[in-house]
């Protein structure tokens, strides 16, 4: 079972932290989810992003990724707000995060190692013990990006279920009259992460890094 717990969308923080000038804004995403709250520009910081991973069930981050296959723990989320600044993977893996539902990785390269035990940073969220994460291995495209999970918040409300969610949106890129929607290279890349009863990490909290949906 993938779904969520009842509420989840009083409880979700979405954090946009791209570069201004490639920017649009997930405002757009706040308005689909009822009772979210926005992080972003001069309100965004590394504190803010850590304290909103301490209180959030879901939370959607979209900044720029650089993984680190050599030393997976200095792997970081790159986020533009008031200034440039990083959220470093073994920050992640520190954080008790098992209250968390879901995370959604908008950004390049986030789930990129996902194969090499714990190189992605995807995999460092469900070692903090989240039960489910969305990323992607490659390179992304904002703008596909943004309308993409637009279409998976909306279906997410109708379902409950990110792994229907998930294949919905595709679905919705795939049928898009805009070519630069429907091209798989923008959307077929992400995967839905879920924790499973299979192997353990060194706090006791299953995970599986098989993706539960995606291409």
């Amino acid at each position: 079972m993938s779904k969520l717990h009842t509420g989840w969308s009083r409880h979700t923080t979405v954090v946009d932290g791209r570069p201004a000038r490639g920017r649009v804004s997930d405002s757009l995403v706040t308005r689909v989810l009822p009772g979210s709250s926005l992080l972003s520009g001069a309100a965004l910081s590394k504190d803010a992003i850590l304290s909103a991973l301490r209180i959030s069930s879901v939370v959607h981050i979209s900044c720029h990724g650089c993984p680190n296959r050599d030393s997976p723990l200095l792997a970081r989320l790159e986020v533009e707000g008031a200034s440039r600044f990083s959220v470093w993977a073994h920050e992640i893996r520190d954080l008790d995060l098992s209250h968390i539902d879901l995370v959604v990785l908008a950004a390049c390269r986030s789930s990129s190692g996902i194969h090499d035990s714990v190189a992605s940073l995807t995999h460092q969220f469900l070692l903090a013990g989240c039960r489910m994460a969305i990323g992607a291995p490659v390179d992304i495209e904002d703008r596909a990006t943004t309308m993409m999970f637009l279409w998976f918040y909306e279906a997410l409300l109708a379902v409950d279920d990110p792994a229907i969610a998930l294949a919905r949106a595709q679905a919705e890129c795939r049928r898009s009259p805009d070519p630069r929607l429907a091209d798989p290279s923008c959307w077929s890349r992400f995967q839905l992460l879920q924790q499973s009863a299979f192997s353990c990490n060194s706090r006791g909290v299953p995970y599986d890094l098989h993706p539960l949906c995606g291409v």
